[in-house]
């Protein structure tokens, strides 16, 4: 093994140390979403957010760095080249399981939110409307979709 190699092989230590941490922390963050809304809550009052943010930052630098050129992959020993697949296919599997849990918790929400509304407007409309002088108006004297 050359000195470049061995600097190189230094390098991308520092990348699969960063796809693991990053692959760590999804990893929390999937399993506080799957325990469900509470339990994500408090697991985003943790300020990982700011870590996860600088961690893809830092993931992408190297991500452009790699596909330039800059840093050449196959340069790397093997046993390195397979730790960095490894810890890539890693974080993709945890990367793919985070958005799906993302997906199911926003549309989670957002049927709340429509159960929500569809409960203010049966009450809003079981309990009448307003007639000209302010007065609350008798239920068939409002006008209703639901009536005609």
């Amino acid at each position: 093994m050359t000195s470049e190699q061995t600097e190189l092989d230094t390098q991308f230590g520092v990348l699969i140390t960063l796809m693991t941490e990053l692959t760590a922390l999804l990893d929390r963050e999937n399993r506080a979403l799957e325990a469900g809304l509470r339990t994500s809550l408090a697991f985003a009052a943790e300020r990982t957010h700011e870590r996860k943010a600088e961690l893809s930052a830092e993931l992408e630098t190297w991500v452009s760095q790699v596909r330039s050129g800059q840093i050449n992959l196959g340069l790397a020993s093997p046993d390195v080249r397979e730790q960095v697949t490894a810890s890539s296919e890693a974080l993709d599997a945890v990367v793919k399981e985070n958005m799906e849990r993302l997906k199911a918790g926003i549309e989670t929400t957002r049927t709340r939110v429509e159960a929500i509304m569809s409960a203010i407007r049966e009450q809003a409309t079981s309990e009448g409307a307003y007639d000209a002088t302010g007065r609350r108006a008798r239920i068939s004297d409002a006008p209703s979709s639901l009536l005609v």
